[in-house]
C-alpha cells in the first residue's frame, strides 16, 4: 500500500485516524438519549418486631437509613408480630407482591 505524505510530512491514514479519532466520542454525545431523572432503587423488608425495642429503632431510623443514602436506595421496614411473619409472607408469595426481603425466625 503507498502512503501519500501531506505537505507537513503526515500520511492521509494518519491523518483521517485522528480526525476520526477526534470526532468519534462527540458522534456518540450526539446520538445518546437524553438523560433521565435518575430514580433511587427501593428496598422493602418485612421482619418481626424485636424483643428489644431499642434494636428496631436503631435499625430502622440509623442502620436502614445511612445504608440507603449510601447505596442510592429508599429502604421501607415493616416490623410486624413474631407469630404472623410466615402467614404474611405466604400471602405475599401467593399474590407475588409485597416485601423484596423477610426475616423468618427459622426456615419456613
Amino acid at each position: 500500500m503507498t502512503r501519500f505524505p501531506t505537505r507537513h510530512g503526515l500520511a492521509r491514514r494518519a491523518l483521517l485516524g485522528s480526525a476520526g479519532a477526534l470526532a468519534l466520542p462527540a458522534a456518540l454525545r450526539a446520538q445518546a438519549p437524553a438523560a433521565s431523572p435518575r430514580r433511587a432503587r427501593r428496598l422493602r423488608i418485612l421482619q418481626w418486631n424485636h424483643f428489644v425495642p431499642a434494636f428496631d429503632d436503631w435499625f430502622n431510623n440509623v442502620f436502614i437509613r445511612e445504608w440507603g443514602e449510601r447505596n442510592d436506595t429508599d429502604v421501607q421496614v415493616t416490623n410486624i408480630g413474631m407469630t404472623s411473619i410466615e402467614s404474611r409472607a405466604e400471602i405475599e408469595v401467593r399474590r407475588q407482591q409485597g416485601h423484596d426481603i423477610c426475616m423468618f425466625l427459622s426456615p419456613p
